[in-house]
């Protein structure tokens, strides 16, 4: 068996999922399974994949008759995992030709350790670029010091994309469906034991900024209840979360992290709202004569 299982979920990713795919065939590390679900994508995406990965048995493609959601896709392909270690790459980004054979060597070394975080280089399309905040190491030995340092300091969540023992995905067993689940994702797993960073210069992983969050606002309307909900507390499914799943001592730690993870959260929304306004209406404003 393998020891390690690379995740993928897509969706309309044809211009995205060769880069991604070919990182992992570049990998330095060989002995990994990759697992693939194509979320019933309209595009080429599925012909490129079994172009890509045609003979090597490695990879196997799975094809959703319906769309089922992102969320789905991440929570069904962690429960899939065999391995005793796992990680997510995404359709749009990629992974560094050693990335998984240094974050492996890191976990193997370090029993404490259940997820290993690369140095990340967000981009978009239009050449720029910034270095991630986000994958700090976090190893101190209290769980709740972890998690509070964590909410203290996330702006960027790209340490989601680290390598982790796969027993902790599994055992933590979350379904990311609203707004703000994968930090409530990775919260969890910091209560589970330390994130350490690649110590590298250059990059580790690349993931693609997104283009706005229209996706949360229901048939595109900015006036939706869920869109005013999602404004004014963002962190809402963060804070479900660790109502239903930490103990009253640790919430009672974690609170003022808590408000100020809305604030920055509430902040965010809001620029990305304006610049939804924004654009909506300059599409409106007919050209001149």
């Amino acid at each position: 068996m393998a020891l390690l299982t690379v995740c993928v979920p897509c969706f309309n990713a044809s211009r995205t999922i060769e880069v991604a795919i070919t990182s992992l065939l570049s990998q330095t590390f060989r002995d990994f399974e990759c697992i693939v679900i194509d979320n019933c994508s309209v595009d080429n995406t599925f012909n490129i994949l079994a172009r890509l990965v045609s003979g090597d048995s490695r990879f196997k493609l799975i094809r959703n008759d319906v769309n089922q959601g992102a969320a789905d896709s991440f929570y069904r392909l962690g429960m899939m995992v065999q391995t005793e270690y796992m990680c997510y790459l995404s359709s749009d980004d990629y992974f560094a030709s050693d990335y998984l054979e240094r974050a492996l060597a890191l976990l193997v070394a370090s029993p404490s350790v259940v997820c290993v975080t690369g140095r990340t280089l967000r981009f978009r399309a239009n050449g720029f670029s910034r270095y991630s905040d986000g994958t700090f190491s976090i190893n101190d030995r209290c769980s709740k010091a972890r998690m509070g340092k964590y909410l203290e300091a996330v702006t960027d969540n790209s340490r989601f994309h680290g390598v982790y023992r796969s027993s902790t995905i599994q055992k933590i067993n979350l379904k990311m469906t609203l707004f703000a689940g994968d930090l409530a994702f990775t919260l969890l797993t910091l209560r589970e034991g330390a994130h350490i960073e690649i110590k590298s210069n250059s990059p580790m992983v690349w993931r693609e900024l997104p283009s706005g969050m229209a996706k949360y606002f229901p048939g595109g309307s900015l006036f939706s209840l869920k869109a005013i909900g999602l404004l004014l507390f963002p962190a809402r499914s963060l804070v479900l979360v660790v109502m239903r799943r930490l103990r009253l001592d640790e919430i009672f730690y974690l609170l003022p992290n808590l408000l100020w993870i809305n604030t920055v959260l509430f902040y965010s929304v809001l620029m990305n709202y304006a610049s939804t306004i924004k654009a909506k209406f300059q599409r409106n404003i007919p050209a001149d004569s």
